[in-house]
């Protein structure tokens, strides 16, 4: 029943294209996987982070100066798939940045933030829902390939919510894990989405989401660990 319910949530959506904005921070946009291609989205995918479901998702970017990035800033472009709508104020997020093993995750975090304050603006056009999640300290990351994960830390009734994807694919396929099996997918370790989700395009688009911040190292936490 329980996947049942996911996968419900996954198939019953289709978004037209939509993008993350910048908070006028000044911040450079380092990565913008925004919009692909023109075209339209393919749909959502839920995550979560509750007392008793845990579902994630993660999604690709590269480092591509020899300087490295420090990443003050992500922006996903979200929407709330739960029956009873959007959660009223602002819930904090759980980000963690890892570093790429073999197309996936590696097993520890470059750079993580639990419980991080962010913004949720759902005011744009069209039904469009914004998430922006300042990072402190920023995340300093040599070049090279990552993974970001982010999950709305929420219960229910708003225990829901799902990635605006977008209209064809970007570096490697979005990967997904839910630890205790509560959605019965059999997928409890980082594993591609469409073995275990279905997909309302038919293929496996990326999620909407952009990096800010400046090339090199600034004030920041560096992927060791270690104060910049």
């Amino acid at each position: 029943m329980l996947r049942h319910l996911l996968l419900t949530a996954v198939a019953g959506l289709c978004f037209t294209t939509a993008s993350a904005r910048a908070d006028g921070s000044g911040l450079a946009l380092l990565y913008d996987q925004s919009v692909v291609s023109g075209g339209t989205s393919g749909g959502a995918s839920p995550t979560q982070h509750a007392s008793t479901f845990s579902v994630q998702l993660a999604d690709d970017f590269v480092v591509d100066d020899d300087a490295g990035w420090t990443i003050n800033q992500f922006a996903f472009a979200i929407t709330f798939t739960d029956p009873n709508g959007t959660p009223p104020g602002q819930p904090p997020y759980d980000i963690f940045v890892y570093p790429d093993a073999a197309g996936l995750p590696a097993a520890s975090a470059a750079c993580e933030y639990p419980a991080t304050p962010g913004t949720l603006d759902s005011t744009l056009p069209g039904g469009q829902i914004n998430v922006t999640v300042p990072l402190a300290p920023a995340c300093f990351l040599p070049p090279g390939q990552y993974w970001v994960q982010v999950s709305p830390v929420l219960d229910v009734p708003y225990s829901l919510w799902g990635y605006n994807t977008t209209a064809s694919a970007v570096l490697h396929e979005p990967v997904f894990r839910n630890p205790d099996d509560s959605y019965e997918t059999g997928c409890t370790g980082w594993t591609v989405i469409s073995a275990c989700l279905l997909n309302p395009s038919g293929g496996t688009p990326n999620l909407q989401f952009q990096v800010f911040g400046s090339i090199g190292a600034g004030d920041s936490i560096f992927a060791d660990g270690f104060d910049g």
